[in-house]
């Protein structure tokens, strides 16, 4: 009876655990796409604010926190949105000139991107 009892104290007690370990794990990977979010919502800002010419380097990792993530632009919309595992992240931005040079809705490359405001227009092309 008291093993019985003890086992599932400890059952209880090693699921709690597992369960608190995800909710932090999962708001890690929140807080960091957040962190994406903004940044690449900073240089589309201050590239347009800036005015033609400026041009601000940016770098997407490979995964967020060991998830495969897209990072849409849309434009129309002012939005970025950072997706992953079934949730997501948005940051508005000021303006909707914003284009990978063929789309206005886009997902943005891995790796380093280059955002450059051309005559008012906000590219992001790969560097």
């Amino acid at each position: 009876m008291l093993i019985t009892i003890i086992s599932v104290v400890m059952i209880f007690v090693i699921t709690t655990f597992a369960y608190r370990t995800a909710e932090v794990d999962n708001l890690k990977v929140r807080v960091e796409a957040e962190k994406m979010c903004n940044s690449v919502k900073s240089s589309i800002n201050q590239a347009f604010t800036n005015g033609p010419g400026s041009s601000y380097n940016i770098t997407m990792p490979q995964k967020l926190f060991g998830f495969d993530y897209t990072a849409t632009v849309h434009s129309q919309n002012r939005l970025i949105i950072l997706s992953w595992k079934n949730t997501s992240a948005s940051c508005p931005t000021i303006t909707t000139n914003v284009t990978n040079t063929t789309h206005q809705t886009f997902d943005i490359l891995r790796g380093s991107n280059i955002v450059r405001n051309n005559n008012g227009i906000i590219t992001f092309t790969p560097s």
